[in-house]
């Protein structure tokens, strides 16, 4: 007589069913939590991000409209445009910036901007640096070193600046010469003020569109 075929543990396919099942879950809870490490932006995160704008914001209001600036001292315009740059560089550190991708995006763009201002704003700084040494020219033979001093300018990487600064020197070089031409340095004194518009035009419009998206989180 055939023996009959030994019947298999059903405790041992339970056991089996069981740790596959706990398996799953093991390996889905891993999944959940790499996705909320890499993905996952709380309510938290996006009120840091509103707090950080803000502080951005109350900076920009101190650092005045960039059409006037001429107006600051040197010494405080370097200040203000370091402070307001490692301020919106700091901002791109925090967690809702750097995994919501929108935000980012709108992020890099307000950022480019930024970095603009600041170029725009040192080199205005050295601009008043250079006019005010002119201040002492009482003589044609002061007149070079004025503008040797006005155009260094343009080692501070702003073209609208640079431009400014090239008009001034051209006009205090045409006066030496005899030559008065009023109007070629009131047309550069227009477009450098526009040029200032502009500038902050982007840097406002790019943090706007920020600021709205980082509510929009918060709603």
């Amino acid at each position: 007589m055939v023996p009959a075929a030994p019947q298999k543990s059903k405790k041992g396919l339970i056991i089996g069913l069981v740790s596959g099942f706990v398996g799953l879950l093991l390996v889905a809870g891993i999944g959940v939590a790499v996705w909320m490490m890499n993905y996952y932006v709380s309510k938290d995160d996006y009120q840091k991000a509103a707090d950080s704008f803000n502080k951005i914001v109350d900076l920009d209001s101190s650092v005045g409209s960039l059409s006037t600036t001429t107006s600051s001292s040197p010494e405080t315009l370097d200040s203000k445009f370091n402070e307001l740059s490692t301020q919106v560089k700091g901002m791109g550190d925090l967690r809702a910036i750097q995994k919501d991708d929108k935000l980012n995006k709108l992020y890099k763009t307000f950022k480019d901007e930024t970095d603009r201002v600041v170029v725009f704003g040192h080199a205005v700084a050295e601009f008043i640096r250079a006019a005010d040494d002119c201040k002492n020219v009482e003589t044609k033979e002061d007149v070079p070193a004025c503008v040797t001093k006005l155009r260094a300018v343009k080692d501070k990487g702003s073209q609208a600046v640079t431009d400014y600064a090239e008009a001034l020197s051209k006009y205090l070089e045409d006066a030496t010469n005899g030559k008065l031409n009023s109007s070629a340095y009131y047309d550069a004194t227009t477009k450098f003020t526009n040029d200032g518009k502009s500038l902050k035009n982007g840097y406002t419009d790019s943090g706007n569109a920020l600021k709205d998206a980082i509510n929009a989180k918060l709603k």
